[in-house]
């Protein structure tokens, strides 16, 4: 309530910062206080980069290291709501394993559609033909696992359907000796 009766004062400034730097709205959206936060944006309290420093406390109060690594563990996992929470909080959509697989690569191997469609996001710079040590594209992986949706997606992307790994291998070819092979 008294938060409500400062911001019906005609000359009160949203915009003030604490010496931290941390501005009502700020401070408000880092403690939940969702209601609170409605009332400043209503009064037209602006915070640059809100939704990516929301994400960073999320991640931070779930006890997650902040890193590429975890992000790609997240993605390994499916865990969808902690991908979302790592990309929104800045992290690098790009990031590679010590194999050289990027997120992408780790969601065509699980056959993981809707995590490869939060990657392939049209707001993202997703690298849809990212090649791993072995010169696997996402596209590669995803034939190879028989992973039809996320090929198709894939495809729908503009992967490159005439890549090679270092076998010399596409994905039609490792489509076809899986088809074959069943």
């Amino acid at each position: 309530e008294v938060v409500k009766s400062l911001l019906g004062h005609l000359k009160i400034r949203v915009d003030l910062r604490n010496n931290a730097g941390e501005s009502p709205l700020l401070i408000a959206a880092r403690e939940g206080f969702t209601d609170i936060v409605e009332l400043l944006e209503a009064k037209d309290a602006v915070e640059a980069d809100l939704p990516r420093k929301i994400a960073e406390w999320k991640i931070e109060r779930l006890n997650l290291p902040r890193t590429e690594q975890t992000f790609l563990e997240m993605v390994r996992l499916k865990r969808l709501t902690e991908t979302a929470l790592f990309l929104e909080a800045g992290i690098d959509v790009n990031s590679k394993d010590r194999d050289g697989n990027s997120a992408l690569h780790l969601a065509a191997a699980n056959c993981d559609l809707s995590m490869a469609d939060l990657l392939l996001e049209e707001s993202r710079r997703t690298n849809v033909d990212a090649v791993n040590n072995e010169l696997d594209t996402p596209l590669i992986v995803a034939a190879r696992r028989d992973c039809l949706d996320v090929v198709k997606r894939l495809l729908k992307k503009n992967a490159d359907v005439a890549a090679r790994n270092q076998k010399d291998e596409s994905a039609l070819l490792e489509a076809a000796r899986r088809e074959f092979s069943a």
